[in-house]
């Protein structure tokens, strides 16, 4: 989760509340390390503009928006438990494509092999580095 109390895209306090909320909730859910959950808090992840703080559900490469306690327990109950992606919560699609992107490039990988479609490639290209 990202949780960079630097940026502009939450106030500091709905950072830190939505931090604080994912920790405690996991923990008293008994979803640790132990049981296979790795809860990692970030910095800014430079892709979201106003729409965090975002959450990001690995190996399933979901990247939730706006997470909010409310938000959090959605993801939790459905996502984590139940296997099911809170398709409301889901980044749009520009912000998306630049999730993708900057997994690509993180992973190192010549080309991609996802199509992100016409809207959020040509997001993709006008989008300046922050």
């Amino acid at each position: 989760m990202c949780a960079d109390p630097s940026e502009k895209c939450a106030s500091r306090q709905e950072l830190r509340r939505a931090w604080n909320y994912l920790k405690h909730r996991l923990k008293h859910l008994g979803l640790s390390r132990k049981a296979g959950l790795l809860k990692t808090r970030t910095e800014c992840l430079h892709i979201c503009d106003d729409a965090g703080p975002l959450l990001v559900v690995y190996p399933d490469n979901v990247w939730y928006q706006r997470c909010d306690p409310e938000a959090i327990e959605r993801i939790i109950h459905e996502h984590l438990l139940n296997g099911r992606v809170v398709e409301e919560l889901r980044c749009a699609a520009p912000i998306c494509a630049l999730a993708i992107a900057c997994q690509i490039a993180a992973n190192g990988a010549g080309e991609s092999v996802i199509d992100v479609g016409p809207d959020a490639a040509a997001e993709l290209s006008s989008r300046k580095p922050r």
